[in-house]
Order: C-alpha cells, then structure tokens, then sequence
C-alpha cells in the first residue's frame, strides 16, 4: 500500500491575482504571449459554511453531484482521514458544528479569456459534520438554507 505523503492546509489568504492584458487574438503579443500550460491551470479553492434550516427556495434545478476525487492523491478517502485527525487544518480558530459543511472545488487560475468566462469545472468534493466527524455528503442547494463562515485555497505541500 503506498503512502500519501501529502500535506493539506485550508488557507483563507487571497492569492496576489494580478490582472492580465489580454491582446486581440490577432495581434503578436497574443500569439507570443499565449501559454496553453498556463490556460490549462487549476487551482483548489473551499468554502466552509453552516447549516441554516430548510428551505425551498422556489426553483428547481440540476445539481451535479460530488466527485469521488479531485486528483490521484486528492481523493474522499484523503480528505476524510484529514479532516477527521486531530491535525488543526485551517489558518483560524475553527470548531466544527453539526451540519457545517466544506466544500473543495477545481477552478480555473485564468477564469477569463479574451474577456470572456470560462465555463465552470463541476469537480468538487463535499463533507457534512454529522455526529462528531466528518462524512462525505452535500446539501441541495434549492432545499436547504446555508451561511457562509469562510472560505480560501487548498494549499499543498509534500512531506
């Protein structure tokens, strides 16, 4: 059995995003500048939030269901042994409450090209704290009533 050897840490620091000047797609500079490596970049983000009540919203939807991971390393069963260690995870005083709920998402680095959005990446992974751990469940968002406490980026770091 090999050994993750993965360090997580739930960071609500703001990455220092320094905007791009996107060039016509026909001029030099774009051509020079385009980095498919770079338009291809991901990064983890999660928000933390706590159960409210239930509550219809009044409309109806699709909702896509969370993945079972997000890389090779990155998967349920890592999330779940971290969250459920003594390990203090995130970068502020944090108590778990019945129901709160964490969600890890795939986003894009570069979620704007030629000024236009990018289409969302519905990979994402969800916990409920239920009975004093950490499961692997979500919320429907058009039933139940949420409040965002914090949110941020996944950081990682090799052992």
């Amino acid at each position: 059995m090999c050994k993750n050897d993965l360090n997580i840490h739930f960071c609500t620091c703001k990455s220092k995003k320094q905007e791009k000047i996107v060039h016509n797609k026909n001029s030099r500079r774009f051509k020079r500048q385009f980095d498919e490596n770079e338009y291809l970049r991901k990064k983890f983000t999660w928000v933390l939030s706590r159960y409210i009540k239930e509550h219809y919203n009044g409309i109806d939807g699709l909702i896509y269901p969370p993945d079972n991971k997000l890389t090779e390393d990155l998967t349920l069963d890592f999330f779940l042994q971290k969250l459920n260690s003594d390990v203090k995870l995130f970068d502020f005083e944090y108590i778990p409450k019945e129901g709160d709920n964490l969600v890890i998402r795939t986003e894009y680095i570069n979620k704007k090209v030629k000024n236009k959005n990018r289409d969302s990446l519905h990979e994402y992974l969800s916990f409920i704290y239920k009975e004093n751990k950490w499961i692997s469940d979500f919320y429907n968002f058009f039933y139940d009533q949420t409040e965002d406490i914090n949110e941020g980026i996944l950081k990682l770091e090799k052992l």
